[in-house]
């Protein structure tokens, strides 16, 4: 009886050690769990500032659907010499948190699908929805000027960063690039004259 029991016993523990096995995995750094970088950047001028358009992210560092996503910071700072491009002793200032629709919206959906029976996977969202935009009122003429729009989630982490517009504003004639490199913007800048 003794020998039933142990086998019973010892067939339990490897039962629950194989459901179990695999299961488990390490923890995850905060920082694989960060947004990756906007999509389809846009850049506007207007009379009076510049307007951003750009489609939010899906994917978190790991290529995994993102598990939150609280917003956009707009980060800017102001270009007085081309060596300043790449000068990382100059901060960028935060102008604006534009709030994330997306994942509101996709939460939303997976709610609804739940309470009806349907698996939550199948939810999905309007293109409307992941399009986001933020209008820079407060440029001065003549000034040059550099932007990122960094993607932050819920825990404040602060995802990829992305690709970087330089504007000369000069209302509806400014002059827009956007580079993924700081590097190109500060040589393409740089008067022939100078070299």
């Amino acid at each position: 009886m003794n020998r039933l029991i142990t086998r019973t016993l010892a067939v339990l523990v490897a039962s629950i050690s194989c459901v179990a096995c695999g299961r488990m995995l390490p923890p995850l750094a905060p920082e694989d769990l960060a947004p990756r970088q906007v999509t389809d950047l846009r850049v506007t001028p207007l009379a009076a500032g510049v307007q951003f358009t750009w489609i939010a992210p899906e994917n978190d560092f790991r290529g995994e659907p993102l598990r939150s996503l609280d917003g956009y910071r707009i980060e800017r700072k102001v270009i007085m010499d081309p060596s300043e491009v790449v000068d990382e002793s100059i901060s960028y200032e935060a102008v604006a948190l534009v709030p994330d629709r997306y994942f509101v919206a996709l939460e939303q959906s997976k709610k609804e699908l739940l309470e009806k029976g349907r698996p939550a996977r199948k939810a999905s969202v309007a293109q409307a929805e992941k399009e986001h935009e933020f209008i820079d009122a407060s440029l001065m003429e003549g000034e040059r000027y550099l932007y990122r729009i960094v993607p932050v989630n819920q825990g404040g982490e602060v995802g990829e960063k992305g690709s970087f517009v330089d504007i000369e504003f000069a209302g509806l004639q400014s002059a827009i690039t956007i580079s993924q490199e700081l590097e190109s913007l500060s040589a393409d800048t740089q008067d022939p004259l100078d070299e």
